[in-house]
């Protein structure tokens, strides 16, 4: 007995290692690693997200982000612009809030009251990013 949608999330998974040892040595920096940050299912949608990801200091902890591979069973995509637009979005929205975005709270307040020290992501950081639509019909199986 398998779980509903594992042959679904198996097929995305093998497309999406299929991507990452073609990228090799295409990669910016030889020390790059890829990471599965998420396999999650949204609605009736798959979706698998591996991160290349560069320790730049390893003191402090900061990454750069050097390629999103997304690889997503969506079912029948009806605008593949539209499609590939919101999950660059998504994609870049999740990046920024677990790079940059927080709430800190002291004495039971939030610290910052206004947007001057918020932080999203900015263009500069945005990685290279791959989209693949896996083929297939939208089902629960």
């Amino acid at each position: 007995m398998t779980a509903p949608g594992e042959s679904r999330v198996t097929r995305l998974l093998e497309r999406v290692l299929a991507r990452v040892e073609r990228a090799g040595n295409l990669l910016p920096h030889p020390a790059t690693l890829f990471v599965l940050l998420c396999a999650a299912m949204v609605a009736v949608s798959w979706v698998l997200v591996m991160a290349g990801v560069t320790v730049q200091h390893p003191a402090t902890g900061k990454v750069k982000v050097e390629k999103l591979t997304l690889v997503m069973d969506a079912g029948t995509i009806v605008s593949p612009d539209g499609a590939r637009a919101q999950v660059e979005g998504s994609a870049l929205w999740g990046m920024s809030l677990a790079l940059f975005e927080g709430t800190e709270i002291r004495n039971g307040q939030v610290k910052d009251t206004n947007l001057g020290a918020y932080t999203p992501l900015r263009m500069a950081d945005v990685p290279e990013i791959e989209i693949v639509f896996q083929r297939g019909v939208c089902s629960l199986q």
